[in-house]
This record gives C-alpha cells, sequence and structure tokens, in this order.
C-alpha cells in the first residue's frame, strides 16, 4: 500500500472538512479540547513552529463515520473523502478558529510581538487584543 506526503494549506484543509472531504471514522473519539488547548495551537503556528502531520486514510470501501464537532452540516464530497486517523482535534480546532465558531474564542497578548515596531513609530503598546479570522474561508486575522 503506498504512502504519500503532501502539503497543504490550513484554509484547504478547513475547506475540505466542511466540504466532507475530510471524513472521522467510527474509531475516533468526540472533540474534547480546551481552549487553552486551541489558543496553543494557534500560537505554535502564528510563531512559525513546525506543526506535526495529520495521518490520512483513503478506500473505496468506506467504514462507518462520526460527525466532526464543526458548526454547520458538512457537504456530499465530490472525490472520495479521506478519512481522518490523526490529527482531529488539530484540525477540528483550526476549523472552529477559521470559521468564527465562538466556543472557539481566543485572546492573545501580542504587546510583546510588537512592542517593538510601535515604540519604533512613537505608539504605545496596546497590550490584550482580541485576535480573529477575518471570516470563513480566509487566512487574514483582524485585532
Amino acid at each position: 500500500m503506498p504512502v504519500d506526503k503532501t502539503e497543504r494549506e490550513v484554509s484547504t484543509l478547513v475547506d475540505q472538512i466542511a466540504l466532507g472531504e475530510i471524513k472521522l471514522p467510527e474509531i475516533q473519539l468526540g472533540y474534547v479540547w480546551k481552549p487553552t488547548q486551541v489558543a496553543k495551537l494557534v500560537e505554535s503556528l502564528y510563531r512559525g513552529y513546525p506543526s506535526s502531520s495529520l495521518l490520512f486514510w483513503q478506500t473505496d470501501n468506506a467504514p462507518q463515520t462520526r460527525p466532526a464537532a464543526i458548526d454547520g452540516a458538512t457537504g456530499q464530497p465530490a472525490v472520495i473523502p479521506l478519512y481522518l486517523l490523526d490529527g482531529q482535534q488539530r484540525l477540528t480546532s483550526l476549523h472552529r478558529v477559521l470559521t468564527d465558531n465562538p466556543q472557539a474564542a481566543i485572546v492573545f497578548n501580542i504587546e510583546k510581538e510588537i512592542a517593538g515596531s510601535m515604540r519604533s513609530r512613537g505608539l504605545a503598546p496596546g497590550g490584550r487584543l482580541r485576535c480573529c479570522p477575518t471570516g470563513p474561508r480566509q487566512s487574514g486575522w483582524r485585532c
């Protein structure tokens, strides 16, 4: 059985789970991450730290699945779906953050990140800012 390695943008993965192109096999546990874990994941991505891989399985014999813990119904895939074997907590968390799910509200303290830049422009650091995605399927952030 061949193993393929691919790289995908986070926004592509979020779209794929919403479209039903990524499904959860029944063996997956439910979503259990706490907001602090979600915040740490987003902070790691913000800082450019390497993220671990996701493990998918593709088969012509569809296994029993369970619904993903995301808002809205997933669509019927136009392609053979991928079944997520490892990474469900991370992918569900990212889907929630990038689609403005209220259960994924996170707060960054970005003072340390921008203090030097703001001081060089004569501005006072802003302290705590709530950072939110600019909208579904967008990779930008507004604070």
